[in-house]
Order: C-alpha cells, then sequence, then structure tokens
C-alpha cells in the first residue's frame, strides 16, 4: 500500500506507459500553444526620451561629460 504523498510516483512507477503517454499529451499541448502565440518580430515600442541637467559652473562641456 502506497504512503500518503507517494501515491503519484507509484503510480508512475507502476505503469510507466501511461506515465510517457501524459507526458507526450502534455508536451503536444506546449507546442500546440507554442504555435499560436502570436510573436512579432519588431514590436512598436515607444522609445523614452531622458533630459538630465547638471549645473557645474565654469565647467566645459566635455568636463560635465565625463
Amino acid at each position: 500500500m502506497a504512503r500518503r504523498g507517494y501515491a503519484l510516483s507509484d503510480i508512475a512507477i507502476r505503469r510507466p506507459v501511461t506515465t510517457i503517454v501524459a507526458s507526450l499529451l502534455i508536451v503536444t499541448a506546449g507546442l500546440a500553444a507554442l504555435q499560436s502565440i502570436p510573436i512579432r518580430e519588431l514590436p512598436d515600442v515607444d522609445r523614452s526620451v531622458v533630459t538630465i541637467t547638471t549645473g557645474y559652473q565654469g565647467a566645459s562641456p566635455q568636463v560635465i561629460d565625463t
């Protein structure tokens, strides 16, 4: 008699063909779902604009840039 918590693993060991068929059904369902998902190669993405303001009196733009 299987202990509680080990029932699923006991079934998988006693009936390997059922386990293989169930695994193949899950993989097949996953592949079918993957094929039905719409995927866009280049989606339209809004580009964000970032503005940075610094105050460093007397410094050149090159010094502030580094």
